[in-house]
């Protein structure tokens, strides 16, 4: 909920009342700047369940990893992935590119410390830092490729998700797979509108 409504804050026209929608932009930045922002209950236990989330996420995919390693010390000769698709083929991969990205987005649009000329950067002013900082297509660039890689993460941690509850069977299979493309689709799309709509001049 908290990404759905920063990507619809960010293509939103600026006024005095909704430079920080929300107060997401205010109290992220006043928790890594050190500032004293009040936040409500509701704040704090989402960003905790986040926070928490993704720490046991990372531990998990690390331990997965390791499990597999020791499993089978030494690599198939040859290897042939029949049933395996891109999506978890690249799993690894595309969790390491999200973890980067979530550092430099941090740094980028809540810290203003790269990115941006010397005086560009307008804290809490999110529809202004959005346009100046995906007008450098670099940039912009960057942040579609990331949620390219969420979107693969995602397709494939759906379906597994779905494996590992049990919900997936010889009957609903198909329809599940299409349902996980579907969703990590529609995420890549909402996301990476924003770049696109601001580098295709759309955005001002």
């Amino acid at each position: 909920m908290l990404r759905a409504e920063h990507a619809l804050a960010a293509i939103q026209r600026p006024s005095a009342e909704r430079q920080c929608p929300g107060g997401v932009a205010q109290s992220l930045q006043a928790t890594l700047t050190g500032q004293s922002v009040p936040m409500s209950v509701d704040e704090w236990v989402v960003r905790s369940v986040l926070l928490i989330s993704v720490v046991l996420h990372i531990t998990a995919a690390y331990q997965l990893t390791m499990i597999n390693r020791r499993a089978r010390p030494v690599d198939y000769l040859t290897r042939k992935n029949i049933e395996t698709g891109w999506s978890a083929l690249t799993m690894r991969w595309s969790g390491v590119l999200l973890l980067v990205f979530v550092v430099f987005h941090l740094l980028h649009f809540t810290l203003g410390a790269v990115g941006f000329e010397p005086g560009q950067f307008v804290h809490l002013a999110v529809y202004q830092n959005v346009v100046a900082g995906f007008y450098v297509w670099p940039i912009a660039l960057f942040y579609i490729l990331a949620m390219g890689a969420l979107c693969l993460h995602l397709n494939h941690g759906i379906w597994s998700g779905f494996q590992t509850l049990g919900w997936s069977n010889a009957r609903n299979q198909k329809s599940l797979k299409i349902f996980s493309m579907i969703v990590a689709i529609l995420v890549l799309l909402g996301f990476s509108s924003v770049p696109v709509a601001v580098l295709a001049g759309w955005v001002r």
